[in-house]
């Protein structure tokens, strides 16, 4: 399925603090039953008066309803990027399988999956494009040209 998907993910500079955010075979890849993890971002604050930001967490437990190679878990974060206001919404659960393996169950193969709804809207009203510009001037009043999809969009 890698080969046919097209995708930007959000970016957290410290990635590894949250790993529900890299991957759904990271549910559960802790000791202990339960693990919260939280994270925000603001970057581009010092060049632009809208700065990108992006707000993120998720919780997860090991072993629910008493079932020891399973993992789940929940991730939300809300993304909002600068000027164009697009934002990103994203609910996410991911389910892990883990299976041990050697004398002394050291070695772990996690099977993951997830279910997520994002929702994505944008604000072209905000945006300027080349045709809108007129000797170096760019003037708001000109229509543009350009194709502007409907402002959100729904996955599942």
């Amino acid at each position: 399925m890698g080969l046919f998907s097209k995708a930007q993910d959000i970016h957290f500079s410290e990635f590894f603090a949250t790993p529900l955010f890299t991957s759904p075979a990271l549910t559960g890849q802790f000791e202990g039953t339960y693990r919260f993890s939280g994270v925000i971002r603001r970057q581009w604050a010092s060049v632009s008066a809208q700065p990108f930001q992006t707000f993120g967490g998720g919780a997860e437990i090991n072993k629910p309803f008493n079932i020891k190679p399973i993992a789940l878990g929940l991730r939300v974060y809300h993304d909002y990027t600068g000027l164009s206001a697009l934002t990103t919404t994203s609910v996410a659960v991911p389910l892990a399988l883990k299976l041990r393996f050697g004398s002394a169950k050291n070695f772990t193969v996690s099977v993951a999956g997830q279910a997520e709804f994002l929702q994505r809207t944008i604000d072209f009203s905000k945006l300027s494009f080349d045709d809108q510009y007129f000797s170096n001037r760019y003037n708001r009043n000109f229509a543009s040209a350009e194709n502007s999809p409907s402002g959100t969009l729904v996955f599942l």
